[in-house]
C-alpha cells in the first residue's frame, strides 16, 4: 500500500493510499474525524487539483473507510463517482468485515461485498497512523435490553453522541453501534427532519433471517471493534436470546421498576455482566442511585425525541466510563 497524499481540513483529514487486490488497483481513502460535528462544505476539496490529478493513476475503484456520518459517506461516494466515473465506489462496513460496493463498474456489481481487502491492509493503516489495533483484544459487546416504550432508541442515540463528544478517538476507532431490532430507526432517524425520516423509515420483520444476519454482524464487528453496543428488542424470547448469547455485558433500561428483575434473569441466563440499570422516568433528570462493584444504577429522563440535545446533556459521564472501560 503506497501513500499518495493527505488532505487536512478543519474538521476532517483524508489519507489517500493506492493498493491492489485480484489484479485490480484501487484508492483507499481513510477519513479521520477531527471534530465531533462537521459541515457539508468540507467536501469541497474534491475539486482540488491534488484530487483530480489522481485520475491519472491506473485505478479500478475507490474504497472509503472511516467512522463518518451517513450524509458525508453518501456525499463522498457521489462526488468521487462523478470525478472517477469509470471506477467502482465502495464503503467499508465492520458488520460485513469488508467493503460494500455502492456504485458499480464493469466488473463490480452494486451491493457486492469485497472481503479480500479487509484486515491486513486496515491494520497496516492503523499502525502507520499510530492508532490502537484492537483486533487482538476481547471485544466488549454490550446488549441494551429492557421492556418496550422505555426510550431505548433515544437513549442509544444520546450515548452515541456523548461518546463522540467525550472521546472522539474511541468513537472513531474502537466503538460501533448495531441496531438489532427491526424498527428501521438508526442514528440517521434522529438526525433528520421528522417529516422526512418517517417517509424513509422502513420496518422489517423480526424473523429468523433477521436474527441470523444480526448474529453474523456482531461476529464480524468483533474482529475490528473493541466496544460494541447492541440495541435489542423489547421481548424476552428465543430470537433475542440468540443475539444476547453473542454479547458479554448488558445495560438494562426500564420505565417499569417491576420489570427489571425479569430482565436481570434474561441477562444472567446468557451469562451477561450487568454494568448498568437505568430507570427511565418522565422528567428531565439524571441521578445516580448507586455505583458499587461495577454496577451503576441511576434514574434518567426524559428519553423523548422532542429535545435530543437535552437528553445528551443529561447522560452522566460515569455511565460512559462504565461503557468504554
Amino acid at each position: 500500500m503506497v501513500h499518495l497524499l493527505t488532505i487536512d481540513k478543519s474538521e476532517t483529514k483524508y489519507h489517500i493510499y493506492k493498493s491492489s487486490f485480484e489484479n485490480e488497483f484501487y484508492l483507499f481513502i481513510l477519513v479521520e474525524l477531527k471534530s465531533a460535528y462537521i459541515k457539508i462544505h468540507e467536501t469541497n476539496f474534491l475539486c482540488s487539483e491534488d484530487i483530480l490529478s489522481l485520475r491519472n493513476e491506473n485505478i479500478n475503484g475507490i474504497i472509503l473507510y472511516g467512522k463518518i456520518p451517513l450524509w458525508l459517506n453518501a456525499s463522498l461516494a457521489i462526488l468521487f463517482s462523478e470525478k472517477f466515473n469509470n471506477c467502482f465506489i465502495a464503503t467499508y462496513d465492520p458488520r460485513k468485515d469488508g467493503a460494500i460496493v455502492v456504485k458499480g463498474s464493469n466488473n463490480r456489481l452494486c451491493s457486492q461485498v469485497i472481503n479480500n481487502i479487509q484486515i491486513p491492509e486496515i491494520n497496516e493503516l492503523k499502525n502507520e497512523n499510530n492508532k490502537k489495533s484492537t483486533q487482538q483484544k476481547q471485544s466488549k459487546t454490550i446488549a441494551l435490553i429492557g421492556p418496550p416504550n422505555s426510550g431505548k432508541s433515544v437513549f442509544l442515540f444520546a450515548i452515541n453522541e456523548k461518546i463522540k463528544e467525550l472521546n472522539l478517538q474511541i468513537y472513531s476507532n474502537d466503538y460501533f453501534l448495531i441496531r438489532a431490532c427491526p424498527d428501521g430507526e438508526g442514528n440517521w432517524f434522529y438526525e433528520t427532519d421528522k417529516i422526512v425520516n418517517v417517509k424513509l423509515r422502513k420496518k422489517h420483520e423480526f424473523n429468523d433471517d433477521f436474527v441470523v444476519n444480526i448474529v453474523d454482524a456482531i461476529t464480524q464487528t468483533k474482529k475490528n471493534k473493541k466496544i460494541i453496543l447492541v440495541d435489542c428488542g423489547g421481548k424476552i424470547d428465543k430470537k433475542n436470546q440468540m443475539i444476547l448469547n453473542e454479547c458479554t455485558d448488558a445495560i438494562i433500561i426500564s420505565s417499569k421498576k417491576e420489570a427489571v428483575d425479569e430482565w436481570k434473569g434474561a441477562a444472567k441466563l446468557c451469562n451477561l455482566n450487568i454494568i448498568a440499570i437505568i430507570y427511565s422516568i418522565t422528567e428531565y433528570k439524571s441521578q445516580i442511585i448507586s455505583d458499587v462493584n461495577g454496577l451503576l444504577e441511576l434514574e434518567l429522563g426524559y428519553l423523548d425525541r422532542s429535545d435530543k440535545q437535552k437528553v445528551i446533556n443529561y447522560i452522566p459521564n460515569e455511565l460512559i466510563e462504565h461503557i468504554i472501560n
